[in-house]
């Protein structure tokens, strides 16, 4: 472990996981352990339960996309003395997180917010979480899986500064019948990929094997290249080592440059109206994605039911097995919060309910990070939309080969510092790769004016 500090906070830093989307951190004070007395009550903590109330408490739970707040109104209907007011935010690295901040900083934060793994050590390391293991059972800490709980520890053993919901594994999903058509295999390598794009856009000159999510999606980007064995930060005594632009990331980037040079990938927005009617039409054959991202493409291609199907992430090398995360994440109490584990109990619902899962599923594709949720047979049965595959076969393998990645202190600023050189080297005909090195300037410049040190 290695201790370092900024301008407002000392504490300690480990090595975090993109499987879970974390960086390790420890010293930052949270919830009582199990059996001590709460600070916030002066009651005795049992992990479980809550100290009595004077009476109805309400918690206000801050989070964005659908399905949310339907999970709310359901705990609400079922726990009068416990009642969550929900507001709908804008994504997180679109502004939710720096409405967040901006909460805390004024005192006005809520008492429960949804933050994606990679984005815990930034509130973390302000010391604005509170760590909530103390308000769980060994039982109900043990059923979440491995990873997810290194996720939320922040390097401390045992804590929690998050509640995990969902997880976020990759896998490649493709139109299978268009794939077998034209007689293309589908790719087991990155290499066999932009031979393969070559292929379809042979096939068809109007479509692409896929499309080139970086231009609005940095955390996309962070995974393929964390499958690169890529490091964007490493602790570098009581600092930071920052290497956005580290030769793995570059390979990354010039994979897709050749693609979007040959015009084998497109450059579309993600989740846009245009890049939806790509998909329905079979003008994008596949999708590099999270788990979550079954449910985008069954919303935005109704109509190609049972055309599509889900096989592992491309690797780097042949025979590896190795995949990558994008999104999934828990929701955190803040230590601002009057009523840690009342809210604690609403986020432990959140992530264990059979019937909040329902909901989430349904909505957005949820993926569970408990074993018994995902022991749910939801997640076993033949999905038509797929050609009856069992397609969390696919995705729960690949959350169990993802590699060890660091995140860094402010996953906001690097992901729009990305994004920025992306679109800057879109618009001036430049290179992604070179837009990497612009990337490292910004993302230097950025942490070092919030006080941290940093070397290169």
């Amino acid at each position: 472990m290695t201790r370092w500090s900024n301008h407002k906070t000392t504490w300690r830093l480990g090595i975090g996981l993109v499987a879970t989307g974390m960086v390790t951190l420890a010293g930052c004070a949270g919830a009582p352990a199990p059996n001590s007395t709460s600070a916030t009550t002066g009651a005795a903590v049992v992990a479980g339960q809550c100290p009595a109330s004077d009476g109805p408490v309400t918690l206000n739970y801050w989070s964005w996309g659908a399905g949310y707040e339907d999970a709310a109104k359901l705990w609400n209907s079922t726990h009068p003395d416990i009642q969550v007011t929900y507001s709908d935010i804008p994504v997180g690295n679109s502004g939710g997180y720096q409405k967040m901040f901006n909460a805390v900083k004024a005192g006005t934060a809520p008492d429960i917010g949804f933050l994606e793994f990679d984005n815990i050590a930034a509130f973390g390391s302000q010391d604005y979480l509170a760590d909530v293991s103390g308000y769980v059972t060994d039982a109900q800490k043990a059923d979440f899986v491995a990873p997810v709980k290194k996720a939320v520890s922040l390097g401390t053993d045992g804590a929690m500064f998050s509640v995990p919901i969902g997880g976020g594994p990759m896998a490649l999903i493709y139109r299978k019948d268009l794939f077998t058509k034209h007689g293309i295999d589908v790719p087991t390598t990155w290499a066999e990929f932009e031979q393969a794009a070559a292929k379809v856009h042979k096939a068809d000159p109007s479509a692409v094997l896929a499309n080139f999510d970086g231009y609005g999606n940095a955390n996309w980007f962070a995974g393929l290249s964390s499958q690169n064995k890529a490091q964007w930060f490493a602790p570098d005594g009581d600092g930071w080592k920052v290497s956005v632009n580290d030769a793995a990331s570059k390979a990354t980037a010039d994979l897709w440059q050749r693609m979007l040079d040959a015009r084998s990938a497109s450059d579309l927005a993600t989740f846009s109206p245009a890049w939806s009617s790509a998909l329905a039409k079979g003008k994008i054959w596949s999708w590099p994605t999270a788990v979550w991202g079954a449910g985008v493409v069954k919303s935005s291609a109704p109509d190609t039911s049972g055309d599509w199907a889900v096989a592992p992430l491309p690797t780097w090398n042949a025979g590896e097995k190795v995949s990558a995360t994008w999104g999934g994440g828990g929701l955190s109490v803040f230590k601002t919060s009057k009523h840690p584990c009342e809210a604690a109990q609403f986020a432990l619902w959140m992530g264990t309910s059979p019937d909040a899962l329902k909901i989430l599923n349904k909505a957005i594709g949820i993926y569970p990070t408990t074993n018994t949720l995902l022991a749910d047979p939801l997640f076993s049965e033949p999905d038509k939309f797929f050609g009856d595959q069992k397609i969390f076969d696919v995705f729960r393998a690949a959350s169990e080969v993802t590699p060890d990645f660091t995140w860094g202190p402010s996953m906001t600023d690097t992901y729009k510092a990305i994004t920025d050189a992306f679109t800057n080297a879109k618009t001036a005909k430049s290179s992604l790769s070179a837009a990497l090195d612009e990337a490292q300037t910004a993302v230097v410049s950025s942490m070092q004016k919030d006080g941290f040190t940093v070397s290169q």
